[in-house]
């Protein structure tokens, strides 16, 4: 009920960091004042980015601690919050003029302009997740949007956001058909060459949309078609071939892009 009384980003801010009892959710906020708040108010056990340094991690891959040691056990923090967990003020956020954003990826982007790193000289506890690390296809071609938004209009408002969601806007798509369409048409690989037809297809402006269209079909699991989506089965095999996420066409052993 408090969460939903604030009047401003800053209140709301407050009142996540008194309470700390989300379970695993971003919130991303946005206030009349133009003010904009990412927090992650999540329960996170109170291990900090010292422990993951030493000897107190035991095994990395189950993130195993030394529970025989006190040195290694959970923290706390003197701001009320119960004990082994982290507190609020100790928790990712970010308070802007301009924007924050967030698509189920990493806290560390939740500005382009501006990274969220954590404190001095560690950071947050890598429990939040990892900083440094390349962002997926969605957060990036969202990021792009804005920017490009903010480029063009100074600021954005609900409806260009709405606009910007619905906008069909595939990131692999622009990342990958510069280099592919010139690799496809010059057949130099037995593959490319099978595929000649959806070559030409994917050369033509219209066939390129229906392209980028199916690729969109083809990252969600929704079940129902539109008529664009007739291109879905060439998407499907073109997409792992070569894939990386530099968008390079290389002969080499790459996971699909889609697929952590």
């Amino acid at each position: 009920m408090r969460w939903g009384a604030p009047g401003s980003v800053q209140e709301l801010k407050q009142q996540l960091e008194r309470l700390v009892g989300l379970p695993w959710v971003n919130t991303v906020a946005a206030d009349r004042n133009g003010g904009a708040l990412y927090v992650d108010a999540s329960v996170v056990p109170h291990q900090g980015a010292d422990k993951f340094g030493g000897d107190c991690l035991l095994l990395a891959a189950l993130l195993m601690f030394d529970g025989s040691r006190s040195s290694c056990a959970w923290g706390r923090d003197d701001d009320g919050t119960p004990d082994g967990i982290f507190g609020g003020a100790n928790a990712p956020s970010m308070l802007r003029s301009d924007y924050v954003a967030n698509s189920n990826d990493g806290y560390w982007i939740t500005n382009a302009r501006q990274p969220l790193v954590g404190p001095t000289p560690l950071g947050y506890s890598p429990l939040y997740g990892p900083v440094g690390v390349a962002q997926h296809l969605r957060t990036r071609s969202g990021f792009i949007g804005i920017e490009e938004l903010l480029a063009q209009r100074g600021q954005v408002g609900p409806q260009d956001l709405q606009a910007l969601m619905f906008s069909n806007r595939v990131l692999a798509a622009e990342l990958v058909l510069p280099e592919l369409l010139p690799a496809c048409m010059a057949g130099a690989d037995a593959l490319l060459l099978s595929l000649a037809e959806a070559c030409t297809a994917w050369r033509s402006g219209t066939a390129r949309r229906s392209w980028i269209a199916a690729a969109r079909c083809c990252s969600v699991s929704s079940g129902t078609a539109r008529p664009s989506c007739r291109e879905s089965g060439r998407w499907h095999s073109m997409w792992p071939i070569r894939c990386t996420r530099r968008a390079a066409w290389r002969r080499q052993q790459f996971r699909p892009c889609w697929r952590r």
